[in-house]
Order: structure tokens, then sequence, then C-alpha cells
């Protein structure tokens, strides 16, 4: 299930906003999720949204 919050967050605190309650960003692993995160984003009237991608550069690579 996606949720979206309207709240103006930074990225850091989109995350621990949603760990606080018992959820995550959302990590798109599939189509099926790719299009229910779209479907949800055309909804609203928002600029942007956050998801669970990061990069590390450590490693100089993007993760879920």
């Amino acid at each position: 299930k996606l949720i979206l919050i309207t709240e103006n967050l930074m990225w850091p605190e989109a995350l621990r906003y949603c760990r606080q309650n018992h959820v995550d960003l959302v990590s798109v692993h599939s189509e099926e999720i790719q299009h229910e995160v779209m479907n949800v984003v055309k909804q609203v009237s928002t600029a942007a949204v956050w998801l669970g991608l990061r990069y590390s550069r450590i490693l100089g690579i993007w993760y879920w």
C-alpha cells in the first residue's frame, strides 16, 4: 500500500518521518510498483516526491 505524505520535507526528513511511523520510502523493484507510484503521484498537486533511491559516494552507485 502506498501512502503519500504531502508535507514539504527534505529527503532525510522524509525518510525519518516514514521510519518513525513504521513505514519506509517506496523502492521501485517492479513495473507494477512503478505504475502504482505513477498513479498515486498523478492524483496530487505537489511538485516533487521522494523515493527510496540513494547514492553511495563511497561505492559510486545508486541503490534502493
